[in-house]
């Protein structure tokens, strides 16, 4: 806000003062471009209404008058100057004039139609572009990566000299896409990102199962890597694939995120529904029983549902009750939906927080009522084909993937189905026991499946306002709204998980913005999404494919990669120019830390730990060939105790 009100102020003295200040014209790009292409950055006129047309389709079918109110081809600065709509547009009206856009410094360009103009005044931020290329090409795209800064930007538009009455100067703006850095990308430690890699490849090395780590900064893939194999080598046969930026992963919570979320978000955008709608006004006999101990279902609304303050309990283990499990495939969901709305609650509406899986399951439904359609379709029609993503859905063996497309999860689990031979762990269907039983695999609180690098577009739609490229999923006024602060509780958003004042720090680490959301899921996966800072962070994991402890604790829950917070703090090292003596004693509390905790902590006295501390030992010891710090602290009495520790238990 202070950077858009400088630039304010800058613009009004330049306003005033133009004729007897010069100002010097800054080298840009100009290319030309078909008037055809300026016209596809928003579409036909029926992609504007939402709806394209399948081939051959009757525009009288009930399917073509079903289409939606908002489309999706659209981009994130449209504006004719001058704008001949309802109100009356005076030049010399200064805010006339202002649009804020998001870019970042590497890639940004802005497409103008100046066909009609002899001339025109163009600032972007401070700087003042020469426009003459510009009105003699008429149609073009202009690239001013030069001249934006990273994040929050202004374009401003004057002076424009027409050849007719009817002429107007159209300016578009798409949204940033994200590109993958070929070569060293400025401001970027990566000697953090070496340390990194040593560290991950350990634990792989010494029985962590396998992941995928994307990592964005200001538009930019700094990072895109995989390790491991779908499932233990080791243990299992044939000879499994190795994990590639492609492999799928068993989402877990996540999919609380990029299913039941973006929906709810677009539906908002659409303003086919409120957060303040009740869940009474889908479902009318969602009511309090006459006896009920706690009581409030009549107020309950779709934000109750978004920050966990309904009152739900945790879980409601439908999957375990006969008239569920017993139920025929087609009717079990609708009979799971019963089971929801008559589900007592264990405190009043709005009252505490307790984070519930049910809030998301009966918000999938909520979509269903709203759509008409089957949640898993709903989504892949609405969020996930327009921005052109194909490894990310329900259900994955049913899309044609196959499983050596994707990681296992837990070990020992029968997820098989008939005609499926069971290969000892669960593999291509969903972890999760309400999903896979109550809700056939489709629901808002678990059952996604994706890979890092589409989850990384779906994160930079929130970073950029709603939307990609030249597709608006909603706008920045929708999700500003859910990634404001919940009322019920500091480490929730709307829906998201927030680092507010370091609430959600062991994930998200402290380095984190207090604006940063995110989510985490069961099955091992991280999503960190710092608009302050333009960063996203997408770790994909199958910990649970090792051996069980205790608790609902597996050996790879034990290993850094599944506790996230180390991991990300290294990330945001990156970010700092921090030296090798930084990372040396980074290393050695890491490994005085564990070593403290596994001896100290019943519940982390484990083989996991014990791999894990290996893992970080290993890294010292190799890097101790080139840091007198890691060589003074092997010679310590707490390392050769820890180096003692791991003989006895590593046998």
């Amino acid at each position: 806000m202070k950077k858009i009100l400088r630039l304010l102020f800058f613009f009004i003295v330049v306003s005033y003062l133009s004729s007897c200040v010069s100002t010097k014209s800054s080298s840009i790009t100009v290319i030309q471009i078909s008037p055809v292409e300026f016209s596809q950055l928003v579409g036909s006129p029926r992609q504007l209404d939402g709806f394209v047309p399948e081939d051959d389709e009757d525009p009288s079918s009930e399917r073509a008058k079903k289409k939606p109110d908002v489309g999706y081809v659209a981009v994130q600065v449209d504006v004719m100057v001058p704008d001949f709509s309802d109100y009356v547009y005076y030049d010399a009206i200064l805010p006339n004039n202002y649009y804020s856009f998001t870019a970042f410094k590497n890639n940004c360009e802005v497409f103008f139609d100046a066909s009609g103009i002899q001339s025109f005044t163009c600032y972007i931020n401070d700087t003042k572009i020469d426009t003459t290329e510009i009105c003699k090409l008429g149609f073009c795209k202009v690239n001013i990566s030069a001249l934006v800064e990273n994040g929050r930007n202004i374009i401003y538009l004057s002076n424009v000299s027409k050849k007719n009455n009817n002429s107007r100067l159209a300016v578009r703006i798409p949204y940033p896409t994200i590109t993958e850095s070929t070569h060293t990308v400025s401001g970027i430690n990566y000697a953090a990102f070496k340390l990194l890699d040593e560290i991950l490849k350990a634990e792989v090395e010494n029985g962590f199962p396998s992941l995928q780590l994307v990592v964005v900064k200001d538009g930019v893939m700094i990072k895109n890597t995989s390790y491991g194999t779908i499932y233990d080598a080791a243990k299992y046969s044939p000879e499994p694939a190795k994990v590639t930026r492609k492999t799928l992963y068993d989402l877990a919570s996540n999919t609380k995120m990029y299913a039941s979320l973006f929906a709810i978000q677009r539906l908002v955008f659409e303003q086919k529904i409120s957060i303040h709608d009740k869940v009474q006004d889908f479902f009318p006999s969602f009511a309090d029983a006459k006896n009920a101990s706690y009581t409030g279902k009549s107020e309950m609304t779709i934000e109750h549902l978004l920050t966990h303050s309904s009152g739900f309990p945790a879980g409601g283990a439908y999957y375990g009750k006969s008239v569920v499990k017993n139920a025929s495939e087609a009717e079990r969901r609708a009979i799971t939906l019963e089971q929801i709305l008559t589900t007592r609650l264990i405190s009043n509406v709005g009252t505490s927080v307790l984070y519930s899986d049910i809030n998301f399951m009966l918000l999938s439904f909520i979509v269903e009522k709203v759509t008409e359609m089957d949640f898993d379709v709903y989504v892949e029609q609405n969020i996930y084909e327009p921005l052109g993503l194909d490894r990310i859905c329900f259900k994955p063996t049913e899309h044609g993937f196959s499983l050596d497309e994707i990681a296992a999860t837990e070990q020992g689990l029968n997820r098989s189905k008939a005609g499926e031979r069971f290969r000892g762990f669960a593999h291509g269907h969903v972890h999760d026991p309400e999903s896979f039983v109550a809700m056939n695999e489709v629901s808002g609180h678990a059952g996604l499946f994706a890979n890092a690098e589409t989850l990384s577009i779906l994160a930079q739609v929130i970073i950029n306002g709603g939307g990609y490229g030249n597709i608006r999923l909603f706008d920045r006024e929708t999700v500003n709204t859910f990634l404001g602060p919940s009322q019920y509780g500091n480490s929730y958003a709307l829906g998201w998980r927030m680092q507010n004042i370091d609430a959600y720090r062991w994930a998200f680490s402290t380095m984190a913005s207090p604006r940063t959301v995110g989510h985490t899921g069961w099955t091992g996966t991280l999503t960190l999404i710092d608009t302050e800072n333009n960063v996203s962070i997408i770790l994909l994991t199958n910990a649970k494919h090792s051996k069980y402890v205790a608790s609902q604790k597996y050996e790879g829950d034990y290993y850094l990669i599944k506790n996230y917070g180390a991991i990300t703090s290294i990330i945001y090292s990156a970010f700092f120019q921090t030296d090798m003596d930084y990372f040396s004693s980074l290393l050695i509390e890491l490994a005085t830390k564990k070593y403290e905790m596994t001896i100290t902590q019943k519940n982390f006295n484990n083989p996991g730990s014990h791999k894990d501390l290996n893992a970080i030992m290993q890294v010292i010891k190799k890097r101790s060939k080139v840091s007198k710090t890691l060589r003074d602290f092997l010679k310590t009495n707490t390392a050769k105790e820890i180096t003692k520790f791991l003989e006895n238990n590593l046998k």
